[in-house]
């Protein structure tokens, strides 16, 4: 049978022990953490550095309507580099538009530009399949090396004056993609 003075011992034992393990929770969520930044900043460290002027493109999208972006001078600009082949991409895109459909569409634009495709068509069925809202435009080889992507999807983020606010590689959340693009 437990005394009190048996049961107290357990309780306060429970809680150091709860103490202890809370701390070595918190250690291992910031090593955690820490991990996705350095992570973070090696997939990135090859991209254009925020601060400076994003380069101008002209594209057309899939309706052979022309896109410039100095013409989104004065607004801010999230631009989605996707290829149509890409898991990622695929999974992340749902991502893009539940961003789209949180934001006044007037004040921020969003622009998806398709990379590392075979043709036209490949584009059309990626924007069909993940019902993308946003334009789509058919980018070009020297788009990717103007915008040095490396890798499926980059996101970059540009302010009101058309220079690189931030960007990242890879999955992205919503939230991500808010916190990024907090102007």
């Amino acid at each position: 049978m437990n005394t009190p003075e048996k049961i107290k011992t357990k309780v306060v034992s429970y809680f150091n022990n709860l103490k202890k393990n809370k701390k070595r929770i918190l250690f291992d969520i910031f090593i955690f953490l820490l991990i996705i930044i350095i992570i973070q900043f090696y997939q990135t460290r090859n991209l254009i550095d925020n601060g400076k002027k994003a380069p101008d493109f002209e594209l057309l999208d899939l309706n052979n309507n022309q896109y410039k972006l100095k013409n989104y001078l004065g607004k801010p600009v999230l631009l989605y580099f996707f290829a149509p082949w890409c898991t990622v991409c695929k999974i992340s895109s749902g991502r893009l538009n539940e961003y789209v459909n949180s934001i006044d569409n007037k004040e921020i634009i969003v622009l998806a530009i398709g990379l590392s495709y075979n043709n036209i068509t490949e584009l059309k069925e990626f924007k069909k399949e993940h019902e993308l809202s946003v334009p789509v435009l058919a980018g070009f080889e020297q788009t990717g090396q103007d915008y040095k992507i490396p890798g499926f999807p980059t996101f970059y983020f540009i302010d009101k004056e058309g220079k690189i606010k931030s960007k990242t590689v890879g999955f992205t959340t919503e939230t991500g993609i808010h916190l990024r693009s907090s102007w």
